[in-house]
């Protein structure tokens, strides 16, 4: 999850993807091909890439969406708020009873 992102984004990986990304060989997966591989399984949601830098920065890593994701993801977060709303009241409202059998 990105530091400018308040959803947690999920990707579908290759096999060969995940492999590449847990492998415990330096040699035969360098951290550049990894984060090559997860800049281009990102690079349809967001516009900025993670660097060498950002990894090792002690700041979260902050990239930001593309614009029309962003315009989605805004979209999609008030479809499910006006959703939730009206089962929220509805539930503040109902009568509960005290009596005890």
């Amino acid at each position: 999850q990105s530091e400018k992102v308040s959803a947690d984004m999920v990707y579908d990986l290759t096999e060969e993807e995940l492999s590449a990304l847990v492998s415990n060989s330096i040699e035969e997966h360098p951290v550049e091909k990894r984060l090559e591989i997860l800049n281009n399984v990102i690079q349809n949601d967001y516009s900025d890439k993670i660097t060498l830098e950002s990894l090792n920065s002690k700041e979260r890593i902050s990239i930001a969406l593309h614009p029309e994701v962003e315009q989605d993801l805004a979209m999609r977060n008030r479809q499910e708020q006006d959703l939730l709303l009206p089962l929220e009241s509805d539930n503040s409202l109902a009568p509960h009873s005290t009596e005890q059998t």
